[in-house]
């Protein structure tokens, strides 16, 4: 769950909260991580993989004859704050450019 200032705390304000204002740590803002133009090609695993992901985009990704999965996500957190998206992605499963058996 990317923030403004990522080597910052990000202190919990009580008194902020109790009066019915949205964000509780709004010392230190959220924003979306944005991860452009990555190709991921025979990686042995997954092309990109997330744990816990709040608002994170994949832009632009070009993923092909990866072991598992070309994009995989564990958990999609926070969507309050935006979501994880996968934009303009070319995601291909196999293309039979690997060795004989299909296998990396």
């Amino acid at each position: 769950m990317p923030r403004t200032f990522p080597c910052k705390s990000s202190p919990y304000d009580a008194e902020y909260a109790e009066n019915g204002f949205d964000d509780p740590y709004h010392e230190n803002p959220k924003i979306p991580a944005i991860f452009k133009d990555f190709t991921g090609w025979k990686c042995g695993f997954n092309g990109a993989i997330t744990e816990r992901t709040g608002n994170v985009i994949f832009k632009d990704f070009k993923i092909a004859d990866n072991g598992i999965a070309g994009i995989e996500y564990a958990f999609i957190e926070d969507v309050e704050y935006g979501y994880a998206i996968v934009d303009n992605a070319l995601i291909v499963g196999n293309t039979y450019l690997n060795d004989e058996d299909g296998a990396i």
